[in-house]
């Protein structure tokens, strides 16, 4: 890129994207995605824990209902990295 000034205004031309460099950069959306992911499985793991060490505290039905819940929140959060990083993919593969 090499910047274009016109007194007023600068401008830059920017190349089109190859095909190659639109692969990698789906290719790096994914691997953020997946990173993305394990950082809620991280999180689920440590909320797990917790709830386990309250299992005296609250009873076991409340833990089980707990641990559901967080699972299914787990399950929507998820869900939802995964829509993201498709729908970038698919908006960086048609630009």
């Amino acid at each position: 890129m090499t910047p274009n000034s016109d007194g007023k205004v600068i401008r830059l031309n920017v190349p089109q994207l190859t095909t190659e460099r639109r692969a990698e950069l789906a290719k790096t959306a994914k691997t953020l995605g997946e990173d993305g992911k394990v950082a809620i499985r991280n999180i689920r793991k440590g909320s797990m824990d917790k709830i386990k060490k309250m299992k005296k505290a609250i009873g076991e039905d409340a833990v089980k209902d707990a641990e559901e819940s967080l699972q299914k929140a787990v399950k929507k959060f998820e869900g939802e990295v995964g829509n993201a990083v498709e729908q970038r993919e698919t908006e960086i593969m048609t630009l």
